[in-house]
């Protein structure tokens, strides 16, 4: 608006909407039209979803003009206002009660009027048939919000408040005025006309109604798209790892899972239109194509009643190429309906994932337990929610470490950080495994008497407790803090960038653990029962080893739920997902050549201890020395180590800052917190390392000695057999007079080594040969250290007799009924052998029942041979020795 040149208000607005109507009706014959062809309508209620989207913003702008009285007479100022109205549609939440139930009002056949024509059809339409009486404006429901800003004489102002209903523009009137001008302006008005043509014992016929209009306030434009006796056909396709949705809101409104795992089994799920059933459905197929080639044609399938889906299910992985990297197509079809195609699905390669797994035999305050062997299936859970492959997932099963030494009480902080101390002494330097993993029967009772279910002092190591009943759950939460994802239960470590607890729940910040933060994601529901995020069953979670679609879940970052109720949330799949991506080629040249120019360059010692809040340092030996793989990284921290001379000059250092929170079940706050793996450089002429604060004061100090101690294995001698119970000795000295500790290791090829103990003080060790991997190439290696500087010394060869595989079945359970409408049956199932690790050979693999034979090869298989009645199943597992159980 102008006057004088001048503009005094602007009116700006943007406004959208769009409906979505699909469904099918059902017409029945009721009678002639009056040039007496046989009429058909909806004498039924029919299943229709309706959805509408859109919404607008206006902005409203105006100059005023405002006067008032001063000391230098009446003074004349412009003050602007503006007023932004903001807004979306949706449903109503109350229909019309008398409006129709169906866009097709009649549809009529007209017979060929000589041999040569075809039949004929008119079908007219309402596409507005749920609005009774209101205008589509008034029909739609409107909520926004409002905010106004203006300045007079006494400053500035601000006011914002909620739109009340039918606060939006004229768009769902404008796309209803489509369909009207189309009545007015064109000859057929309502109607359409076409063919019909005749196959399968039905009459088919199929076409599509556009039309647009233009006005001064827009535009808009209608389209409907009909089939008459439509061939059943898919509505959807969906491949399924562990999720089939990141996010529900209704049926046709809903984010798919997207992130897929090159070598992970797969399921694809085809979802159906309402009215073809899947309950229904004989014959169906789903082929599937890699770069461009076919790989697989699925033809067997469950049915998903409760979802109108068949999932169709591979005989086994590598029936559809181990779900080779790549691109890939899916292509349904029900009978000899339309195929439907999914195009340009990524399965992206992940980077390997390794755990060790340490069964422990532990000392509670003198009282000794050992680990039962529900362990040996503790990477169960990991393998089926990770967004690893199947192949590239480690879970190494380790012997039994016997910390039973009063040294190791595990009741005391002491003995908890000495027994965390010898598991990180497991890692594999040249290999290293991303956990480890040491098992205790049962909980430790505190001074304060609470049960801690777990601890750690960060990686790479963490203390399970084997008899907890979720303890497979325990075990990917643990790994998964090792990504930075936190905590989903009341009162823990929360990292609300990553992964958000339910609404209202109250922790600790991730990177402030002094400070209290609350979540604030309203989607983020908590899992009745428990605590923790819920995911809904709307987001298909899927089990492939056996289980299939799940009801109501849980995440396994919460607390408190049975095993069996634990998933992954799409929060952490899609975390861990980035997370454990698989290096790029320019990354990996990176890290191989930075690894190769370091090798051997930098010893390094490997300072570890106590320190208070109130700054007393105590240190713990041994300190372990070796020459570092990987460049040290120097790290700044509120205490410092220095390599210094005896001239006091400092050579090397690095700091460190002790973290006095502990990310246990429960969280712990220490009054004293340890410090470990700190590496420090250790130069040649080093008499002494020291310890200091930010201050420069010497707290601690531990002395470099002149001589390195000695070692000589006496027991076991070269060429002996072991099979049992044997004892290790040796003879060790230190010309310092320094107190010796030793670590004992054992080798079955003289290359890959195990840790049998740890600091201990006798020279001799019991160990039970039994329970360790066989070979014809097995050594001891025996190693003094006399508290910084250390010896090894290697045994001569020896054999241990060869172990055949462990075999574990994981579905189906034991006595479990299947109906043969499910379409088939999963096999899920590993083996473990003690000297080659997983065995991942399909041939080597092979299911029998003991009524219908052979039923596949492989850890997962698919079968739908199994006749009724009553069968067991056997899973039999083959080393490359020959050795099967």
């Amino acid at each position: 608006a102008r006057e004088d040149d001048k503009v005094y208000a602007r009116y700006d607005v943007n406004d959208s909407f769009t409906l979505n109507l699909s469904g099918t009706t059902v017409l029945t014959r009721t009678g002639k039209s009056w040039s007496g062809h046989p009429y058909f309508e909806s004498i039924t209620d029919n299943e229709y979803s309706r959805s509408c989207s859109g919404g607008g913003t206006s902005t409203t702008w105006h100059l005023n003009e405002l006067g008032k009285w001063t000391e230098k007479g009446y003074v004349k100022k412009d003050f602007e206002s503006t007023t932004v109205d903001k807004w979306s549609y949706h449903w109503p939440g109350q229909e019309h009660e008398y409006a129709e139930y169906t866009p097709i009002s009649r549809l009529e056949i007209i017979p060929p009027e000589s041999k040569d024509d075809q039949t004929r059809y008119r079908i007219c339409f309402d596409p507005f048939f749920f609005i009774d009486y209101d205008t589509a404006d008034e029909y739609f429901e409107t909520t926004g919000t409002y905010s106004i800003s203006w300045s007079d004489w006494e400053g500035s102002h601000t006011e914002s408040g909620e739109l009340g209903n039918h606060a939006g523009h004229n768009a769902p009137s404008l796309a209803n005025q489509a369909w009207h001008d189309r009545l007015d302006k064109s000859p057929d008005g309502s109607c359409a006309e076409g063919d019909l043509s005749y196959s399968s014992g039905e009459y088919r016929g199929k076409g599509t109604v556009q039309h647009s209009f233009y006005d001064e306030d827009g535009q808009s434009s209608i389209e409907i798209t009909y089939e008459i006796n439509r061939k059943p056909s898919a509505k959807s396709i969906q491949p399924i790892q562990v999720l089939g949705r990141y996010e529900y809101n209704s049926d046709d409104d809903y984010v798919p899972a997207t992130d897929f795992v090159a070598g992970k089994d797969t399921v694809i799920q085809v979802i159906l239109p309402d009215d073809v059933k899947a309950a229904e459905q004989t014959e169906a197929q789903v082929k599937i194509y890699r770069e461009g080639i076919q790989i697989a044609t699925l033809s067997k399938f469950k049915k998903d009643l409760q979802n109108n889906a068949l999932i169709f299910i591979p005989a086994s992985r590598s029936s559809c190429g181990n779900w080779q990297a790549g691109t890939y197509k899916f292509v349904a079809k029900l009978g000899d309906s339309e195929e439907l195609t999914m195009d340009n699905v990524k399965f992206q390669e992940q980077r390997k994932l390794k755990i060790l797994a340490v069964p422990l035999k532990a000392n509670y305050a003198g009282s000794v337990e050992t680990a039962g062997n529900q362990w040996k299936n503790g990477g169960t859970f990991i393998r089926q929610v990770y967004p690893v492959s199947y192949d590239d997932f480690t879970y190494k099963l380790g012997s039994l470490f016997n910390a039973s030494d009063a040294s190791y009480d595990i009741t005391t902080d002491a003995g908890q950080l000495k027994l965390w101390q010898a598991l990180n002494k497991l890692q594999n330097n040249g290999d290293p495994y991303d956990q480890i993993i040491g098992f205790i029967e049962k909980g430790i009772l505190l001074s304060n008497g609470n049960i801690l279910q777990g601890y750690t002092y960060g990686e790479p190591s963490n203390i399970v407790v084997n008899s907890d009943q979720d303890m497979k759950t325990t075990i990917a939460h643990e790994v998964a803090h090792s990504y930075a994802i936190g905590d989903e239960y009341q009162g823990g470590s929360y990292n609300l960038r990553v992964n958000s607890p339910p609404l209202g729940y109250q922790g600790t910040d991730w990177d402030d653990p002094k400070k209290t933060v609350t979540a604030g994601d309203p989607k983020v529901k908590p899992f009745p029962g428990a605590e923790g995020a819920l995911i809904s069953k709307k987001l298909f979670p899927y089990d492939t080893s056996g289980r299939g679609l799940l009801e109501d879940s849980i995440c396994f970052m919460g607390s408190g739920a049975a095993q069996s109720k634990n998933w992954i949330s799409p929060s952490v799949w899609e975390k861990l997902f980035s997370s454990l991506a698989a290096p790029t080629a320019a990354a990996l040249l990176s890290t191989n050549h930075a690894q190769q120019s370091a090798t051997g360059q930098t010893r390094v010692v490997e300072a570890c201890g106590w320190v208070t809040r109130g700054g007393v340092v105590e240190l713990s030996q041994p300190w372990h020395s070796y020459y570092a793989t990987q460049p040290l990284v120097n790290q700044t921290g509120t205490y410092i180590i220095q390599a210094v001379d005896a001239q006091g000059t400092v050579l090397a250092s690095n700091g460190f800052t002790p973290s006095f929170f502990v990310r246990s079940n429960p969280p712990r706050q220490l009054e004293r917190a340890p410090f470990a793996q700190v590496l420090v450089p250790f130069p040649a002429g080093t008499d002494k390392f020291v310890v200091l604060d930010q201050n420069n004061t010497i707290l601690a100090e531990i002395p470099v000695t002149a001589n390195k101690p000695t070692v000589a294995i006496t027991a076991p001698a070269a060429g002996q057999n072991l099979t049992g119970t044997a004892t290790i000795t040796w003879t060790a000295k230190d010309d310092d007079g320094d107190s010796l500790s030793y670590e004992v290791e054992y080798s079955p090829d003289g290359s890959n080594w195990e840790l049998l103990a740890y600091d201990i003080r006798d020279t001799q060790w019991v160990q039970d040969f039994s329970q360790l991997p066989g070979g014809d190439q097995a050594q001891i290696r025996v190693t003094a250290h006399d508290g910084i500087n250390s010896t090894a010394a290697v045994s001569g060869i020896f054999s241990v007799a060869l172990k055949a595989p462990e075999v574990f079945i994981e579905a189906p359970v034991s006595e479990a009924g299947y109906s043969a409408a499910e379409g088939g049956v999963v096999l899920q199932g590993s083996a473990y052998d003690p000297q080659e690790g997983q065995i991942y050979d399909d041939n080597r693999l092979v299911w029998t029942s003991d009524r219908t034979g052979e039923l596949g090869r492989g850890p997962s298989v698919f079968t739908s041979q199994l006749a009724a009645g009553r069968h067991q199943i056997t899973l039999t597992a083959t080393n490359s020795a020959g050795l099967s159980s």
